[in-house]
């Protein structure tokens, strides 16, 4: 890859273009529901997660947590 997509405006483009292309497809089924958290690093993830999990488990189809470097980062959420 090279160089981070920030400088790198076709990859960036394209990557762009491919998602606006795929996300009204009727081929993809039904929507899924995410919430995107803060990185693992941050003072507020532990507290983001537990709270949503909590609050919304069973319409959570999935996660997105920010700066996840690894399986490190899993014990970092579960051990604020």
């Amino acid at each position: 890859m090279g160089q981070p997509l920030a400088g790198r405006t076709e990859p960036a483009e394209a990557a762009r273009a491919i998602a606006v292309g795929a996300l009204p497809s009727p081929d993809r089924g039904p929507p899924l529901r995410a919430v995107r958290f803060n990185g693992p690093d941050t003072p507020w993830c532990h507290d983001d997660i537990i709270d949503v999990e909590t609050g919304a488990r069973d319409a959570l189809d999935g996660v997105i947590v920010l700066g996840f470097d690894g399986w490190e980062a899993v014990d970092r959420v579960k051990s604020p």
